[in-house]
């Protein structure tokens, strides 16, 4: 959408206040969003031979900008920073854990995006061949329970089952 002049684009936001910014987000859970959106789209982002991306990909991208930056900018704006400070500090942080560093990354540079969803579809990829690392819910598993010396029957005794 045609924007008028940036507010707050002349402001730098310091390494401190942009770890800080990163790990209030982080509480909040507030990246969630972009975990679940590569996930979901992370499938069909697959390179043509020569390395070549097709439209498609580029739109996913740019549904990626648009969804991080209509959020972010707003988070920000309410603490009073403007989105491209923020994302020229994240782009010359060296502190930021590199998964966000990624994330945040890929929404202003594709090749950043490709690599990123294309290591999401390897990693969703393996862990459908393996299977979750957890094990499945609703399957019975059989339990062995020792009764200990002292319990009769009718009392209760508490079960911890393997993996909680």
């Amino acid at each position: 959408g045609g924007r008028g002049a940036m507010d707050g684009a002349s402001e730098v936001i310091s390494e401190e206040i942009l770890v800080s910014l990163v790990e209030r987000m982080t509480e909040e859970r507030f990246l969630d969003f972009v975990d679940d959106f590569a996930d979901e789209h992370a499938q069909y982002i697959v390179p043509r031979p020569g390395g070549e991306h097709d439209l498609k990909d580029h739109e996913i991208h740019q549904q990626y900008q648009r969804l991080f930056e209509a959020r972010v900018e707003a988070w920000l704006r309410e603490r009073g920073y403007g989105y491209i400070a923020f994302l020229a500090a994240a782009a010359d942080s060296g502190s930021l854990a590199a998964d966000i560093a990624e994330e945040l990354l890929a929404v202003s540079d594709f090749p950043a995006f490709a690599e990123m969803m294309g290591a999401r579809r390897r990693r969703l990829e393996a862990e459908a061949r393996e299977g979750p690392p957890r094990a499945a819910a609703g399957l019975p598993q059989v339990l062995t329970v020792t009764v200990p010396d002292g319990v009769y029957e009718g009392q209760v005794l508490q079960v911890d089952a393997p993996g909680g």
